[in-house]
């Protein structure tokens, strides 16, 4: 922490977020003077073993103390529908108080933000949220993929999901099959697998992402996968092609729509 605190950056107004990856505990917040608030923190904290500094790079275009607030409170809602921490924040400061000029350039920060932090190893605020709205030509927002579905009635499976930040995401409420279903005549590499997905089921449940009720489970969180036959294996309790299984409400499967581009 001691070259984190000597370093310049860390003397005007920035936001910071402190984690423990292992305990997935999240801390959002801002100072004038980083260095004094994270020497504070290493006092009163002693459960993070790591922080990230978000500053602007450029001295002409210095980041305001209301354009800071914005950036901690947006920052704060983004990891709650995240939903990959638990955040030590007691309150939300709800700062809203900067001009539309100003919202437009945090919103573009934020983007460029979402997208540099995972190439970090920087994971908390990825996930089951769509990031910050593109805005396109024509003034509108745009999302990055239509809702898709899929659902197996003989099992009362129903699930919905979307791409979120390059994650494949299936959304809370979701209802999938009890638990994966392995079976005693699978050859030995296909056992491996179902293996592997059941400590991954098994792994979603204590963390609390599915709660289970008899022969259904249903998702109680919005979680992240990484390929739609990852969540399809999840949600159906076999493998299966999420590529094909998953579709849109006209039919479109994931594949196909991936392939032709189509807009939401």
């Amino acid at each position: 922490m001691r070259q984190i605190v000597q370093a310049s950056t860390c003397y005007s107004a920035r936001t910071l977020a402190l984690w423990e990856p292992s305990a997935k505990e999240l801390y959002v917040g801002e100072s004038d003077v980083v260095s004094t608030r994270l020497k504070e923190h290493a006092k009163k904290k002693d459960w993070w073993d790591k922080v990230a500094v978000i500053t602007s790079q450029a001295e002409s275009s210095q980041l305001t103390k209301s354009q800071v607030r914005y950036l901690e409170s947006r920052l704060i809602q983004k990891a709650k529908e995240a939903s990959r921490a638990q955040l030590d924040n007691v309150t939300d400061p709800g700062f809203e108080l900067i001009s539309e000029a100003e919202r437009s350039n945090m919103s573009a920060f934020l983007n460029e933000l979402y997208s540099l932090l995972p190439t970090m190893g920087i994971d908390i605020f990825r996930g089951s949220a769509p990031s910050e709205q593109n805005t396109n030509s024509d003034g509108k927002g745009s999302t990055e993929s239509p809702e898709f579905f899929l659902s197996v009635a003989r099992q009362n499976i129903t699930a919905n999901a979307s791409l979120v930040d390059g994650e494949f995401v299936v959304m809370a409420g979701s209802i999938s099959a009890g638990g994966v279903a392995r079976s005693d005549s699978h050859a030995q590499s296909t056992a491996k697998v179902y293996e592997k997905y059941q400590r991954l089921f098994e792994e979603l449940l204590s963390e609390g992402v599915l709660e289970t009720n008899g022969e259904s489970t249903r998702f109680a969180k919005n979680a992240p996968f990484g390929s739609p036959s990852t969540a399809a294996f999840i949600v159906t309790g076999r493998a299966c092609n999420g590529r094909k299984e998953w579709k849109t409400k006209d039919g479109v499967s994931f594949g196909d729509w991936e392939a032709r581009g189509v807009e939401p």
